[in-house]
């Protein structure tokens, strides 16, 4: 009874496998370097909590890790982004550079900026690392720092563009286009809140960045033609010690210009949730309380929730799952484990149960089984992985699983025998299937048979 139990199992978890990577799934609001479908309006999910008002006209807030979107406002809409541009400067600059590296800056570098631009006060012909740059550009928001980076990487400004545009892409970015390193205006240098989103995901993996962008005041040594140092701090006021600290708040980038108005990019953690929240053409005097609104939105309103520690679909000790596109006959000891490192983000008031999942087999990585993806509502709060490994040795004694300690697995092992009793079912429901059809066949014609019969009677005693 035990093994015919685990055969339907199989049966149906293959089912909903095929049926889920057939299905055309689109998650409107999913982070990711995938193309989603986006609504330009506030995010609109059926018992989502309701969010604070902005003044910002793009926002979005999202889970750093998983992508999932808390909040958005017109996300992906085409908007000037000031100095938030020099978060991309920067990526390139960790990918391309050795922080011990001498940047020399050019004429044009210092001279080409508009008046009122910011800078630290840098003379042509000077050099500075590029860690000591990178402090001039994250921390000050320096201009021609931005400019002299540029062209000691790719030679002059509009070849570092093509390189900025070329990194966004790969990144997942559709509808961006950055003509300068700074953010300077100019009218064909335009991003969006979700494109912006992608970059920040890739930035907050760097250490460097991380470091860097999250002191709040530092001292440029003497140069080759300075000798006073400079002194720089953050223009980031959330960062800042004192009555504008955001507690949690660890990095971030700002941004203005008279035509983009304020730009803010801000990273902040609480209770192991790690959140980044993008506002775009806001003003002064509301660009900081619309962040501060926002992130005290996710805080306070979402959870994390491990999957692992909640997922009662899959019992993995009991139920199987087998599919022969992955070569099951030839490795006949495959085992498949629930990534644990994985959680959803959801409504503090809905539990893990309200979720709905569903299931994708096709998948282009050897050790991923199939993923699991999970909604609220129809919208997209999370996703995990079934992992697989295979076994050269058949009827081999079940090895001792230890898993790592950061990344403990539940275990499943497919034998050979499941896969017989998996075939016969199959072959037991077509057969079955198939003699249902012949006996209504033959019903069918044995009822003509005797109507005809009767219909000959009837004529002979007329």
């Amino acid at each position: 009874m035990k093994q015919h139990r685990k055969s339907i199992i199989i049966l149906f978890l293959i089912f909903n496998i095929f049926i889920s990577a057939t299905v055309s799934s689109v998650y409107a609001t999913e982070i990711s370097g995938e193309t989603a479908a986006v609504s330009d309006n506030i995010l609109d999910v059926a018992d989502w909590p309701t969010a604070p008002e902005i003044v910002g006209e793009s926002a979005l807030l999202i889970e750093a890790e998983s992508g999932v979107v808390l909040y958005e406002k017109n996300s992906r809409t085409t908007m000037y982004p000031a100095s938030i541009t020099k978060l991309m400067t920067a990526l390139l600059v960790l990918e391309n550079c050795t922080l011990d590296e001498m940047v020399p800056f050019s004429t044009n570098a210092v001279f080409s900026l508009p008046a009122g631009a910011s800078h630290i006060a840098i003379n042509p012909g000077e050099e500075l690392s590029v860690e000591h740059c990178l402090y001039g550009l994250l921390l000050a928001s320096a201009n021609e720092v931005a400019n002299a980076l540029a062209e000691h990487i790719s030679g002059t400004m509009e070849n570092f563009a093509t390189l900025m545009n070329n990194r966004m892409k790969e990144l997942g970015a559709t509808n961006t286009n950055f003509v300068n390193p700074s953010g300077l205006h100019e009218e064909e240098h335009y991003t969006t809140c979700y494109d912006m989103a992608l970059l920040c995901r890739e930035l907050i993996k760097n250490k460097t960045f991380l470091k860097i962008n999250g002191t709040t005041s530092y001292v440029i040594p003497s140069t080759n033609l300075q000798p006073l140092k400079r002194p720089i701090n953050t223009t980031h006021k959330l960062l800042r010690n004192g009555s504008t600290n955001y507690s949690g708040a660890f990095g971030g980038k700002t941004g203005h210009t008279d035509i983009a108005g304020n730009t803010l990019i801000t990273f902040a953690k609480r209770n192991d949730m790690t959140l980044i929240c993008i506002v775009m053409k806001s003003d002064a005097n509301h660009i900081y309380s619309d962040t501060t609104s926002l992130l005290d939105y996710g805080f306070s309103y979402f959870k994390e929730v491990s999957i692992s520690d909640s997922e009662i679909s899959f019992d993995f000790t009991e139920n199987l799952i087998s599919n022969s596109d992955y070569s099951l006959y030839n490795n006949p000891n495959p085992t498949l484990s629930l990534s644990d490192n994985s959680y959803v983000y959801i409504p503090i008031t809905a539990d893990f149960e309200d979720l709905e999942y569903t299931l994708s087999s096709n998948i282009d990585t050897d050790n991923i089984f199939s993923k699991i993806t999970y909604t609220y509502n129809g919208h997209f709060v999370g996703e995990a992985y079934l992992l697989t490994t295979t076994s050269e040795i058949h009827n081999s004694p079940k090895p001792e699983v230890i898993p790592d300690e950061e990344t403990p697995l539940k275990i499943i092992e497919i034998h050979t025998t499941h896969i017989i009793i998996f075939a016969s079912a199959v072959i037991l429901i077509i057969l079955l299937i198939v003699y249902l059809k012949l006996t209504r066949v033959a019903r069918i014609r044995r009822k003509r048979i005797r109507h005809q019969r009767r219909l000959q009677h009837q004529k002979l005693h007329k």
